[in-house]
């Protein structure tokens, strides 16, 4: 009885202590990735939310799945556009949109595209009535298999995300 009473309590330590270790790995990776990301604006400033619904990551690439939606009042939404005279991608002609793995690896963005049938409009504003909601997918080179979590860093705006076993 004693000895299945240490084997429970043994069991139950290794579990406390893994739990305990995982999470000293995760504040280390936080306050490393901390380190390369900008200062994050407010996510509602001007009453547009913005969040990341899904990430998929593929050979070809890893698909990053958006919604940005009107709260209270309209706004417009701006999606990066291509400058062909720059040779990027920019947001209201000014702002980015990247990857940072949780190694500070930036993942440039390679291509947008509206999640539904819907079209993107050439100079990427979308305008939002209250409650109404727009989805894109932006996509970017494939993530390394060794990334554990990241941002998307869009304009001022910073998205974090944790990874889950991806598709």
């Amino acid at each position: 009885m004693f000895t299945c009473f240490i084997v429970v309590l043994m069991s139950g330590c290794t579990q406390q202590n893994s739990d305990q270790e995982r999470a000293k790995v995760f504040q280390e990776i936080l306050t490393k990735l901390r380190s390369c990301i900008p200062v994050n604006e407010n996510q509602q400033a001007n009453g547009l939310k913005m969040a990341i619904v899904d990430i998929e990551n593929n050979s070809q690439e890893t698909a990053v799945k958006i919604v940005a939606y009107a709260a209270d009042d309209p706004v417009d939404f701006d999606l990066p556009v291509y400058t062909m005279s720059r040779g990027r991608w920019l947001i209201n002609e000014k702002g980015r949109a990247y990857l940072l793995d949780d190694s500070c690896r930036e993942y440039k963005l390679k291509d947008r595209r509206a999640e539904t049938s819907g079209k993107i409009p050439q100079d990427g504003r979308v305008h939002l009535n209250p409650g109404q909601a727009f989805e894109a997918i932006l996509c970017f080179p494939v993530l390394s298999d060794k990334a554990q979590c990241g941002v998307l860093v869009f304009g001022n705006r910073v998205l974090p995300f944790l990874r889950t076993p991806f598709r």
